[in-house]
């Protein structure tokens, strides 16, 4: 802690030494391209170009394929490393690969021309081992699920095909409208969904099962010995279309054998089902959800939510240990038996919209938009300490919700979580997890149409629940005060102790009891550091408020709106201004108006031929660290600048819009995560970065050597990279930095002043050496002589004097 505290210091010294005297223009220095020095999300299964068609297993254990557009690849499920890569070609950018489920080949069903061809071919090699000859799919065609075979309607005749028993094929009755299929391991009993009914063929005799009323069949599985079929219903309501029951039936007797535990599904029907191998468990998905039920004795064995989003088959491994679905950056994998992901594998499905980093910086919570999953990390090492699942609440009248975000939040002591669930159809719960152990401490329902708001302080956590702020005891789940509901609440703010918070329309109250300290003034932006003043927007102005005293301390005016700039907690505010080929930042002091720094980005420009155009078509997302001394800047490239000198740390050109950032406590990393970016066909990214902020410094750095404290003195004057690298490592002892911190921070004696008196003097003296001595006297004094040299320089009528 005592570095820590020493390098607080440092900063505080080093700001000093760049905010004194003129304002420095923020000089561009070309730097090469940086990474990240920590990433958050596993790599593993994230194939190079994010692009998933399809998920399978391979035939020996324990491999993951991801099947791409020109390749596929072969990922080990106990390390998480990529074995190998085999090349593979699909002509058309909507061509279809199902992978078999023995493990060595895959279908391609081709959109080319020769439609009635399609490809059978080894995943081990890439080569086609043979052709699948279908004689007419113009009244629809349907794969089964492990792969096995298809079902397709012609004109004038439909056939059942087996990929792998010499590409055989059955004929059957005239069907159309294909949608699903499915059959036993050995072909002999199969069943399809078609013309809004469920057929299934076996001993040549088809049986047609009889439809729920009010109901319509939305898939169907058959067990891999034909004994039995699954079928799965949609019930029609004044809501839309919600799941009905999932039926098992006896085949060889052509009866009903049971109904299966209810499911409540949260997006639609289910539309993919399967057997595994054994036969003894039946999985369903309905793109949300991943349930499974015991075949013997109907009960649920089996939940998963992968979220929003996943549309490939379900894919079950040839042993049967291990099931796996895709999404289209890549695809997520679960252990049958214990409903865990190999840790391996661990990592984000989908765009990161939620990132919170714990006080002392050494953990980061981070949630995907569309999924229940909250993951937790170690932010030094970029390792997986568990999960939590924060799963979307159900419909009380039985609609349909669609999940959205899961907002997460540490609090001030780092030993809790929260997370609020925001979807439509049905919001909350509200949530507080124990940090450590990550099991649930407390569940609050929110209740009403509109959604919550909700923060964790140190007093209960404060939330906005069907329009009522109040205080809910975690430990009792009582409400310890309450406000009045108003038609519409606004922004809501917590100061940095969270000890006060300010509502929009509402006013600015005390957390513990609730009690009124302030009404609210406008648009709150933030509280600063202290929590005594609160900065807000009001008429296009900016003001400077004691929430204490109830008096405006300062009016800015023309300061930016949110999109264009940013507020620190220290006071220092950001305002953009567009130039021809510039976009630059003006950093101030808000409470004293004056400038601090200027920041400047090069704009990405275009020519039409008759002059620069500039690029104004994506606008930038600002935000300054807690303690206000760096500044994050994202127009196409990620650029992070040290606000009192203007310098910029880092570039880093990004691929897709930029949807979190988010500075860690201690002012050494900057969090981000990024979103869909259709052009290059990545679905959202699955890591979150993390971006160095000391220069180069950002690890462990070993005790700094004698010989090397004046170097490193010395290069504090620097760039500020290089000056931030050699702060850090000089607070690796302890002693001498806090000497220097003393000695760069004094402020100047009268006896000092004095001596200024007499250099100033000796500027102009006949004697060179004099003079020399003088003007280096001068110079290492620095920011204290600053006030008194301007006015000399101002009236004196000497050159040597004004040179000097």
């Amino acid at each position: 802690m005592r570095t820590v505290a020493l390098a607080t210091l440092l900063f505080v010294f080093s700001s000093t030494i760049f905010a004194q005297g003129p304002v420095l223009s923020g000089t561009r220095v070309v730097r090469p391209t940086v990474t990240p020095v920590v990433t958050l999300g596993s790599m593993a299964l994230t194939p190079a170009t994010r692009d998933c068609r399809a998920v399978g297993f391979s035939a020996d254990q324990p491999y993951v394929v991801v099947y791409q557009i020109n390749n596929w690849e072969n990922w080990h499920l106990n390390s998480g490393t990529r074995a190998d890569t085999v090349a593979y070609n699909l002509p058309q950018f909507n061509d279809q690969l199902h992978p078999i489920g023995d493990g060595k080949h895959v279908l391609h069903i081709t959109r080319t021309e020769n439609k009635k061809q399609w490809p059978v071919v080894n995943i081990a090699t890439g080569k086609e081992v043979g052709k699948l000859q279908v004689e007419s799919t113009s009244g629809g065609y349907s794969v089964s699920e492990d792969g096995r075979y298809v079902v397709a309607c012609g004109s004038e005749n439909s056939r059942f095909y087996s990929v792998l028993t010499d590409m055989r094929s059955v004929p059957i009755e005239r069907i159309s409208d294909v949608r699903r299929c499915s059959a036993s391991h050995d072909g002999k009993v199969f069943g399809v969904l078609a013309d809004d009914r469920v057929t299934v063929f076996a001993n040549a005799q088809p049986w047609r099962l009889d439809l729920p009323k009010d109901s319509v069949y939305s898939t169907l599985a058959i067990s891999p010995d034909g004994s039995i079929v699954a079928t799965a219903t949609g019930i029609e309501t004044d809501n839309g279309k919600r799941a009905g029951p999932i039926t098992l039936w006896d085949v060889r007797n052509r009866k009903m054998l049971k109904i299966l535990e209810k499911v409540e599904w949260f997006s639609e029907v289910p539309h993919r089902m399967r057997f595994t191998p054994d036969g003894k468990t039946l999985l369903a998905g309905d793109g949300a959800f991943l349930r499974g039920w015991s075949v013997a004795t109907g009960a649920k064995v089996f939940a998963v939510e992968p979220g929003w989003g996943w549309v490939g088959n379900i894919q079950i491994s040839p042993d049967g240990k291990h099931v796996a679905v895709a999404y289209p950056n890549r695809p997520m994998v679960w252990n049958l038996e214990t409903g865990k992901q190999p840790e391996s594998l661990l990592g984000h499905s989908g765009t990161v919209w939620g990132i919170a980093v714990s006080p002392d910086g050494t953990r980061a919570a981070t949630a995907m938009y569309g999924r229940p999953t909250v993951y937790l990390w170690d932010t030094r090492t970029g390792k997986n300490l568990g999960e939590v699942n924060a799963a979307f609440a159900v419909p009380p009248d039985g609609g349909r919700t669609v999940p959205g975000r899961v907002t997460v939040e540490y609090s001030t002591d780092g030993t809790q979580l929260l997370t609020n669930n925001e979807a439509s159809g049905a919001n909350g719960p509200i949530r507080v997890w124990d940090a450590n152990t990550m099991g649930a401490l407390r569940e609050m329902p929110v209740t009403g149409r509109h959604g919550a708001s909700a923060s964790l302080t140190p007093h209960g956590v404060f939330a906005i629940i069907d329009r009522k702020p109040m205080l809910i005891d975690v430990a009792t789940g009582k409400i310890v005060w309450e406000k009045p509901a108003k038609s519409q609440y606004g922004t809501v703010l917590l100061s940095p102790r969270r000890d006060r918070v300010v509502v929009e329309s509402g006013g600015i109250w005390n957390v513990a009891d609730g009690q009124q300290i302030d009404s609210s003034p406008g648009v709150p932006l933030v509280f600063t550091q202290s929590g005594s003043q609160l900065i807000f927007s009001r008429g296009g102005d900016t003001v400077f408020r004691d929430t204490t005293a109830k008096v405006d301390l300062r009016v800015t005016k023309s300061v930016p709106k949110l999109q264009d700039g940013a507020v620190s907690r220290t006071g220092l505010v950001a305002r953009q201004n567009l130039e021809l080929a510039y976009r630059t930042y003006e950093i101030r002091r808000g409470d004293l108006g004056v400038l601090v720094s200027t920041c400047e980005e090069t704009k990405p420009t275009r020519d039409l031929g008759f002059g620069v155009i500039v690029d104004q078509m994506q606008p930038s997302i600002c935000v300054f660290s807690d303690d206000g001394r760096s500044f994050a800047v994202f127009h196409h490239t990620l650029r992070i600048y040290e606000t009192y000198s203007g310098q910029e740390l880092l570039a880093a050109p990004q691929r897709s819009t930029m949807r979190a950032s988010v500075f860690s406590p201690d002012g050494r990393t900057l969090w981000t995560s990024h979103g869909t970016n259709q052009e290059e066909g990545a679905f959202g990214s699955t890591q979150v970065e993390g971006w160095d902020l000391t220069g180069g410094a950002w690890g462990q750095q070993p005790v700094a050597q004698v010989h090397e404290l004046e170097a490193l003195k010395q290069a504090m004057n620097g760039h500020a990279p290089s000056a931030r690298k050699a702060l850090y490592q000089l607070a690796t002892r302890p002693h001498e930095a806090i000497a220097f911190a003393k000695e760069v921070t004094s402020p100047p004696t009268k006896s000092d002043y004095s001596q200024y008196d007499l250099w100033m003097k000796e500027l102009d003296s006949p004697a060179f050496a004099i003079r020399d001595l003088a003007t280096k006297s001068l110079a290492k004094a620095g920011w204290r002589v600053e006030a008194m040299l301007q006015p000399l320089l101002a009236t004196t009528e000497s050159v040597e004097v004004r040179q000097r």
